[in-house]
């Protein structure tokens, strides 16, 4: 009480209290003495402005020095305290520089700027370019009124992608463009021997975009959103100058062209944001500049597509019901989660689809160029013999009308094109054949989600006796997302894609689809690790096929493959290192 009173005690006052202790103290001025002085002491204390009554004994007397030490002391703290307020204000302002710093100079704040928006500007271009050439195709084949004509398309795709990889050399003439091996690059601190140059590079991928365009404009059953996302963000990586050299801002980069990249390819530029932290992962340290700059990316690049190929959602003519509008409303929610659970188990079936096609392709005698062909022959047998034109690519067609026919399809025709399209898909991305598998997630899904919400509308019947659940179509949207996220490793951008590519128009479903994409994801990676025993599943599609620099550099150091680096192969790797490498690991040294 003492200590809070000398807080409130004006300085003066606490001057005239020291003054009196430290005369009475030089004094030697006792008990008696204090006595004898009376008038003295009530004069001081007076002036001081305390009341002289309080101070007629010894006792008053030991506490008026006990209060006059404390609040010279609080007065000394006080004093402290202004003159620490000084010199944090002196060194704000360094503080604030020294940060802004970091985060790059003004210049380089404002060139990053720029170059995040020529980023989107020419990521946008190359997908209108890429969407045109697939469109001309779609009119030519795929829509074509001749069955036999629309059931061939797809074999004249892959034998000109055969021819190209025969005159190529292979199709690893057109390596170390794909996302996992630019993220190695982004994520690199060296610079790695038999890095292809800045300029190949870019030839690579305009070659792999052509191939792409091939591929899907003949039907073929993959995605181009795989392409458009590689594309921005070779883009990014020419204009990062990827391979060059170190730099602490290339993964950055690349999260711009990939923002950039889903946000024209889906015209979702909110989901290519999300999908660029997901995936690309930038450092702990990623400034607000280097956000700024996705949202430049992004936004740019879907204005590009919606200013020449026009902003009309994906998901069109699809009539959603209002989740909070069911008999069950929020009781559906477990029955959502349900739904998830059986995505997961269908992206699992096409992740160990994928693995046996790939162990196939490597395994048969053919040699490897064949293989698009041999892929695009098997996709054209089935929908001629199986009348399954729903499997050729066309564009979100296919999509749209699944979940049109959501209600009305035969639960036999739904489960067919279901277990096709898993296998034509895991065959096709693993033969050599240019696209994504967002595409064939969103079937996959879409179909999955039809088959359960005509099942879950039989049972209700049977039990109700009438119709009091949500419609098939919500569930099978629920079911693009789930085996979107769980399949690629993204779910808070399948939540916010769904959302965009359906124009809003489903917003209400986002509770219940929290909870199918949730469980999907987790069940697809518990099986995956737990019962088909692979080691990364917990990772996205693009972390499980990234090589980290590290083994790549083990890669090319162990030339007889025998997971030893011998003292020879070390030797013979660092002679042929050019000066700038050998300094640069002297250096690191």
């Amino acid at each position: 009480e003492t200590r809070l009173a000398a807080l409130t005690l004006p300085r003066a006052h606490a001057a005239m209290a020291l003054e009196l202790t430290v005369a009475c103290a030089t004094k030697h001025v006792g008990v008696q003495a204090a006595h004898q002085k009376q008038h003295v002491v009530n004069t001081l204390l007076f002036r001081a402005g305390f009341p002289s009554c309080c101070f007629q004994n010894s006792t008053g007397l030991a506490t008026t020095v006990a209060f006059a030490a404390t609040a010279a002391w609080c007065g000394a703290r006080l004093q402290r305290r202004r003159r620490d307020m000084r010199v944090l204000r002196l060194h704000r302002p360094r503080a604030v520089q020294r940060r802004a710093t970091e985060d790059g100079s003004p210049e380089q704040v404002i060139s990053g700027a720029f170059q995040s928006i020529a980023i989107g500007l020419t990521s946008g271009l190359g997908v209108v370019l890429l969407f045109m050439v697939v469109m001309i195709g779609e009119k030519a084949l795929v829509d074509n009124s001749n069955p036999t004509i629309v059931a061939a398309s797809p074999i004249l795709g892959g034998a000109l992608i055969s021819a190209v990889y025969l005159i190529l050399g292979g199709s690893q003439q057109l390596d170390g463009t794909a996302l996992p091996s630019l993220k190695t690059l982004a994520t690199s601190n060296v610079i790695l021997p038999n890095t292809i140059s800045v300029e190949e590079r870019g030839k690579r991928a305009a070659a792999r975009t052509a191939l792409a365009a091939v591929t899907l404009g003949t039907g073929n059953t993959l995605g181009p959103e795989g392409p458009c996302v590689e594309l921005a963000g070779n883009v990014a990586a020419y204009f990062g100058r990827f391979g060059e050299k170190p730099s602490k801002v290339s993964a950055a980069v690349l999260a711009s062209g990939c923002a950039a990249g889903v946000a024209a390819g889906f015209n979702a530029p909110l989901a290519g944001i999300v999908f660029a932290a997901e995936v690309v992962k930038p450092s702990e340290n990623d400034s607000i500049n280097n956000v700024v700059n996705r949202l430049l990316a992004a936004t740019t690049g879907a204005t590009v597509v919606q200013i020449l190929l026009g902003s009309t959602p994906p998901f069109t003519g699809i009539q959603f019901e209002d989740f909070r509008s069911s008999y069950f409303a929020f009781a559906e929610v477990p029955l959502f989660a349900l739904l998830g659970a059986f995505c997961g188990v269908l992206t699992a079936i096409f992740d160990l689809v994928r693995k046996r096609s790939q162990e196939f392709w490597n395994e048969i005698p053919i040699p490897r160029p064949y293989h698009p062909l041999l892929a695009s022959v098997l996709l054209s047998a089935i929908v001629y013999f199986g009348n399954m034109p729903l499997l050729l690519y066309k564009g979100f067609d296919n999509i749209n009308e699944v979940l049109r026919g959501a209600g009305e399809l035969e639960l036999s025709q739904l489960a067919m094109l279901l277990i096709a399209k898993i296998v034509v898909s895991g065959i096709s991305v693993t033969s050599g054949l240019v696209g994504g598998v967002f595409a064939p997630a969103l079937f996959i899904g879409t179909s999955g989600g039809a088959i359960y919400g005509r099942v879950a509308s039989i049972l209700e019947k049977v039990v109700f006796n009438k119709s009091v659940a949500l419609s098939a179509v919500n569930y099978s949207a629920a079911g693009a997302a789930a085996c979107l996220a769980s399949l690629c490793g993204v779910p808070v951008t399948a939540i916010v894609l769904l959302l965009e590519v359906s124009g809003g128009a489903n917003y209400s479903i986002v509770l219940p689809l929290i909870a199918c994409v949730g469980l999907s994801t987790f069940l697809n990676e518990y099986l995956l690790t737990y019962v088909l025993g692979s080691p990364d599943a917990a990772k996205s599609t693009i972390d499980r096929v990234a090589v980290s620099p590290t083994e790549k550099l083990f890669e090319e150091i162990d030339v007889n493959k025998d997971g030893v680096v011998s003292k020879e192969e070390f030797e013979a790797w660092y002679g042929k290192l050019e000066n700038p490498a050998k300094q640069n690991l002297q250096d690191r040294k």
